[in-house]
Parts: structure tokens; sequence; C-alpha cells
């Protein structure tokens, strides 16, 4: 499944909102800015590095929090987290 972020001119979701992923054995999400000129995602992974654009993977059997942090701005962590 891939997930798209908004913009904030296209859905102004308030600072501080969550959205929470899990997936199963069977599958991955995908998740990437829809403007990544705009709106930028922060991944912030347990393998020792920190990435900036492009598309995360959140593996199978995995989970991840995205968190808005500021006006087109975005936090995405969880343990096993890829690019």
């Amino acid at each position: 499944a891939h997930y798209v972020i908004p913009t904030d001119a296209t859905l102004d979701f308030p600072v501080g909102s969550e959205i929470k992923f899990a997936t199963n054995g069977a599958c991955s999400w995908y998740i990437s800015a829809a403007d990544g000129q705009t709106t930028t995602v922060v991944g912030e992974g347990g393998n020792n590095y920190t990435w900036v654009g492009g598309t995360f993977i959140v593996p199978s059997n995995s989970t991840a929090t995205l968190l808005k942090v500021d006006d087109d701005r975005w936090i995405l962590s969880g343990l096993r987290l890829t690019d």
C-alpha cells in the first residue's frame, strides 16, 4: 500500500496529528510526500540514520508513526524503517 502525505494547501492536518501504520507478514507500506518541494518528511529509523525526502518503507511485520511537527513538516518513526 502507498500513503501519500498531502500538502497543507490540500489537507491541513493540525500540528501534533499522528497517523499510525501497521503491516502484516504479507505487505509493506510505502510513504512519501505528494510534493517533495513543499512537504518535508524526515525518517527517524532504528537503523542509526535519519533520512529526508523520497519514499520510506515500513516493512512487513512492523509499525510506524507519522507525526506532524510543523507546517508541511512530518517525522516518520519506527524501528525498521528503510528508504
